[in-house]
């Protein structure tokens, strides 16, 4: 996802959307979400959907009949102020408009999966 911003308001959601794929993305991009995906199948879930938006925001993983989203987090990704304020407030925001939302870290996988 493009990085930018100039501090307009809503300008980050489309430039999300100029980088998205409406195709359904099947493979992983990192360790963790193949761990995430492999926890998956292991207790014989469906496998969510990967990267797609939901109420104007690109979310890690996405199970459309439950509302339920699934975002993945790594202090490699998520370890500055900026980035925890802005994924507190996305997941707050998708909570608000009717999802259940699970922040889910490298280290519960790692430790916990």
């Amino acid at each position: 996802m493009i990085a930018r911003s100039n501090g307009r308001r809503g300008l980050s959601a489309l430039l999300a959307l100029l980088d998205y794929d409406p195709r359904e993305a099947i493979e992983s991009k990192s360790d963790l979400e193949s761990r995430f995906l492999d926890l998956v199948r292991e207790a014989g879930l469906p496998l969510p959907k990967l990267y797609v938006l939901v109420e104007g925001f690109l979310v890690d993983a996405y199970r459309p009949q439950a509302r339920f989203v699934v975002e993945l987090q790594s202090w490699e990704h998520h370890g500055h102020r900026q980035a925890f304020e802005r994924d507190s407030a996305k997941l707050a925001r998708l909570q608000v408009a009717g999802c259940r939302a699970l922040p889910v870290t490298d280290r519960q996988l790692r430790h916990e999966g």
